[in-house]
Protein backbone atom coordinates (compact mmCIF):
# COMPACT_ATOMS: atom_id res chain seq x y z
CA UNK A 1 0.00 0.00 0.00
CA UNK A 2 1.30 3.22 -1.19
CA UNK A 3 -0.32 6.91 0.38
CA UNK A 4 0.66 9.95 -1.20
CA UNK A 5 -0.48 13.13 0.29
CA UNK A 6 0.92 16.08 -1.78
CA UNK A 7 -0.91 19.42 -1.92
CA UNK A 8 1.52 22.03 -3.88
CA UNK A 9 -0.24 25.09 -4.22
CA UNK A 10 2.04 26.37 -7.33
CA UNK A 11 4.27 23.46 -9.27
CA UNK A 12 5.76 25.22 -11.53
CA UNK A 13 6.20 28.31 -9.69
CA UNK A 14 9.60 28.82 -7.84
CA UNK A 15 10.04 29.02 -4.67
CA UNK A 16 11.53 32.01 -3.13
CA UNK A 17 14.69 31.76 -1.06
CA UNK A 18 15.75 28.55 -2.27
CA UNK A 19 18.49 27.17 -5.12
CA UNK A 20 20.02 23.70 -6.14
CA UNK A 21 21.98 23.79 -2.60
CA UNK A 22 18.68 22.86 -1.49
CA UNK A 23 18.66 19.62 -3.27
CA UNK A 24 19.63 16.29 -1.86
CA UNK A 25 23.15 16.02 -3.75
CA UNK A 26 22.90 12.71 -4.13
CA UNK A 27 19.55 12.37 -5.61
CA UNK A 28 21.08 15.23 -8.04
CA UNK A 29 23.83 13.34 -9.07
CA UNK A 30 21.78 9.52 -9.76
CA UNK A 31 19.06 11.38 -11.68
CA UNK A 32 21.83 13.07 -13.70
CA UNK A 33 23.72 9.64 -13.80
CA UNK A 34 20.14 7.82 -15.36
CA UNK A 35 19.68 10.26 -17.64
CA UNK A 36 23.80 9.96 -18.94
CA UNK A 37 23.57 6.33 -18.91
CA UNK A 38 20.12 5.50 -20.65
CA UNK A 39 19.05 8.72 -22.52
CA UNK A 40 22.79 9.86 -24.20
CA UNK A 41 21.70 11.63 -26.70
CA UNK A 42 19.83 14.26 -23.93
CA UNK A 43 20.39 17.42 -24.78
CA UNK A 44 21.36 19.34 -21.39
CA UNK A 45 23.30 16.08 -19.54
CA UNK A 46 26.22 18.25 -20.13
CA UNK A 47 25.58 21.51 -18.41
CA UNK A 48 26.31 22.58 -15.28
CA UNK A 49 24.15 21.82 -12.11
CA UNK A 50 22.84 24.90 -12.12
CA UNK A 51 21.77 24.97 -16.24
CA UNK A 52 20.40 21.73 -16.29
CA UNK A 53 18.30 22.19 -13.03
CA UNK A 54 16.98 25.16 -15.18
CA UNK A 55 16.41 23.87 -18.25
CA UNK A 56 14.70 20.21 -16.78
CA UNK A 57 11.94 22.17 -14.52
CA UNK A 58 14.35 21.75 -11.57
CA UNK A 59 14.53 25.33 -10.86
CA UNK A 60 13.68 28.48 -12.67
CA UNK A 61 16.13 31.51 -12.66
CA UNK A 62 18.35 30.07 -9.65
CA UNK A 63 14.95 28.98 -7.57
CA UNK A 64 13.67 25.44 -6.95
CA UNK A 65 10.10 24.58 -8.38
CA UNK A 66 7.84 22.82 -6.02
CA UNK A 67 8.35 20.24 -8.46
CA UNK A 68 12.12 20.34 -8.31
CA UNK A 69 11.66 20.30 -4.46
CA UNK A 70 9.19 17.35 -4.22
CA UNK A 71 11.37 15.33 -6.53
CA UNK A 72 15.30 15.99 -5.71
CA UNK A 73 14.95 18.17 -2.24
CA UNK A 74 16.79 17.57 1.22
CA UNK A 75 13.95 16.27 3.53
CA UNK A 76 14.11 19.93 5.80
CA UNK A 77 13.82 21.59 3.02
CA UNK A 78 10.76 19.51 1.24
CA UNK A 79 8.93 19.89 5.17
CA UNK A 80 9.86 23.23 5.43
CA UNK A 81 7.95 24.11 1.64
CA UNK A 82 5.07 21.33 2.11
CA UNK A 83 4.54 20.86 5.98
CA UNK A 84 2.14 18.41 4.75
CA UNK A 85 4.12 15.89 2.12
CA UNK A 86 4.47 12.88 3.29
CA UNK A 87 5.70 8.91 1.32
CA UNK A 88 4.63 6.06 3.25
CA UNK A 89 5.49 2.18 1.59
CA UNK A 90 3.80 -0.15 3.15
CA UNK A 91 3.63 -4.04 2.17
CA UNK A 92 0.40 -5.77 4.24
CA UNK A 93 0.01 -9.36 3.41
CA UNK A 94 -3.24 -10.83 1.88
CA UNK A 95 -6.24 -9.64 -0.91
CA UNK A 96 -7.38 -6.76 0.94
CA UNK A 97 -6.53 -4.66 4.20
CA UNK A 98 -9.62 -6.70 5.93
CA UNK A 99 -7.87 -9.92 4.69
CA UNK A 100 -4.42 -8.89 6.89
CA UNK A 101 -3.35 -11.06 9.51
CA UNK A 102 -0.80 -8.41 10.52
CA UNK A 103 -0.39 -4.61 10.02
CA UNK A 104 2.25 -4.64 7.77
CA UNK A 105 5.53 -6.84 6.59
CA UNK A 106 7.69 -4.40 5.50
CA UNK A 107 7.88 -0.60 6.07
CA UNK A 108 10.59 1.13 3.52
CA UNK A 109 12.36 3.85 5.73
CA UNK A 110 11.60 7.10 5.17
CA UNK A 111 13.52 9.10 2.30
CA UNK A 112 14.92 12.65 1.81
CA UNK A 113 12.19 13.00 -1.78
CA UNK A 114 9.96 11.30 -4.24
CA UNK A 115 13.11 10.38 -6.65
CA UNK A 116 15.23 8.56 -3.43
CA UNK A 117 12.20 6.57 -2.74
CA UNK A 118 11.42 5.21 -6.40
CA UNK A 119 14.84 4.55 -6.63
CA UNK A 120 14.64 2.08 -3.45
CA UNK A 121 11.52 0.76 -4.98
CA UNK A 122 12.97 0.23 -7.68
CA UNK A 123 15.64 -2.27 -6.20
CA UNK A 124 12.88 -3.68 -3.84
CA UNK A 125 10.77 -4.93 -6.77
CA UNK A 126 13.33 -6.10 -9.08
CA UNK A 127 15.25 -8.04 -5.95
CA UNK A 128 11.60 -9.48 -5.06
CA UNK A 129 10.73 -10.51 -9.08
CA UNK A 130 14.10 -11.26 -9.36
CA UNK A 131 13.86 -14.14 -6.41
CA UNK A 132 10.08 -15.16 -7.79
CA UNK A 133 11.11 -15.82 -11.08
CA UNK A 134 14.87 -17.17 -9.98
CA UNK A 135 12.89 -20.08 -8.22
CA UNK A 136 10.19 -21.26 -10.97
CA UNK A 137 13.10 -20.90 -13.65
CA UNK A 138 15.74 -22.61 -11.42
CA UNK A 139 17.93 -19.42 -10.34
CA UNK A 140 18.61 -18.74 -14.55
CA UNK A 141 16.92 -14.66 -13.36
CA UNK A 142 18.87 -12.49 -10.80
CA UNK A 143 18.13 -9.16 -9.72
CA UNK A 144 21.85 -8.26 -9.83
Amino acid sequence: MVTFIIVPSNVKGKHQGTSINDLNKSSLETYRNHIRNDNPSFPYKDLSNEQFCDKVGISKDGQLTIGGILMLGQRDVVQSHISNFWIDYLEIPGKSLADAQVRYTYRMQEQDNIFGLGNKLVVKLVTYLGNKLGNKLGNKFSAS
